[in-house]
């Protein structure tokens, strides 16, 4: 039976020198294909209230732009 491996390995084990795909504009879905990003959010009253738009796949470690609900920008 395999253990599962804590979160912070995924981060630990993203490459330091990844492709800046930020020209791509705001997306759910890195270009190598990936889904799971690495983002950083602010917690008010049990939900996300901010978060930075800067993301990184933890697939490939590709710094991306993250979508934002229409008209926020």
């Amino acid at each position: 039976m395999s253990q599962a491996k804590p979160w912070s390995d995924a981060i630990t084990a993203m490459p330091v020198e990844a492709p800046d795909h930020r020209w791509a504009g705001p997306t759910e879905k890195c270009l190598c294909g990936g889904r799971l990003m690495c983002v950083v959010c602010q917690f008010d009253d049990g939900e996300i209230g901010s978060y930075m738009l800067d993301m990184k796949c933890l697939e490939c470690g590709a710094v991306l732009t993250a979508p934002t609900p229409e008209g926020d920008l």
